[in-house]
């Protein structure tokens, strides 16, 4: 027991300085942050805290996007997306979803962004993951050619995002429903 203490407040500590190193936006500091997660990742493992797990391996997620580092991006959010299944959150595991489908996007795979983001909004219907993953989808589908389902898409995302009173979700499906007409 003594041990499964010391081992959570080191995981904890590890979390608590990747935040730390994060938030001064540089790169060696996001990249300090990156071992720090996957070191407390190793840990939460060890200890079969698999929420833990998760929330560490998003973190390292958004750290490696931050950094341009996509395919690593994407495979901490597909394994968070995972450990969530597993743990039957179908909420965290769209939002994870919807972050595989993003991070598609960003690497040009367009169709698999439109896949991972379907799959989100059959997980989970509610309103930020349908914002989103509508979004993203109208984005992939204007880039693939499909101009007028595009423009049904980003539609329904800004109503949603309106509905969720999100200014930056509406400006990002405004700026995808302009480049739709054009």
């Amino acid at each position: 027991q003594a041990t499964y203490e010391a081992n959570k407040r080191k995981a904890t500590s590890l979390t608590a300085e990747a935040k730390q190193l994060g938030s001064t936006w540089t790169a060696a500091s996001i990249d300090a942050a990156i071992k720090r997660y996957v070191a407390a990742r190793q840990i939460w493992r060890m200890l079969q805290d698999r929420r833990e797990e998760a929330l560490v391996l998003e973190e390292a997620g958004k750290a490696f996007l931050t950094l341009s580092r996509f395919k690593e991006a994407q495979s901490a959010f597909s394994d968070s997306h995972a450990i969530y299944e597993q743990l039957k959150d179908s909420r965290r595991a769209a939002e994870l979803l919807a972050e595989v489908g993003d991070v598609h996007f960003m690497m040009g795979n367009h169709r698999q962004a439109i896949v991972a983001c379907e799959q989100a909004l059959a997980l989970d219907n509610g309103d930020r993951v349908k914002a989103r993953a509508l979004t993203i989808i109208a984005e992939a589908t204007h880039l693939l050619g499909d101009f007028s389902r595009a423009s049904q898409l980003v539609t329904e995302a800004i109503r949603v995002w309106q509905s969720l009173n999100d200014p930056e979700g509406q400006a990002r499906a405004s700026r995808r429903s302009r480049q739709s007409r054009s």
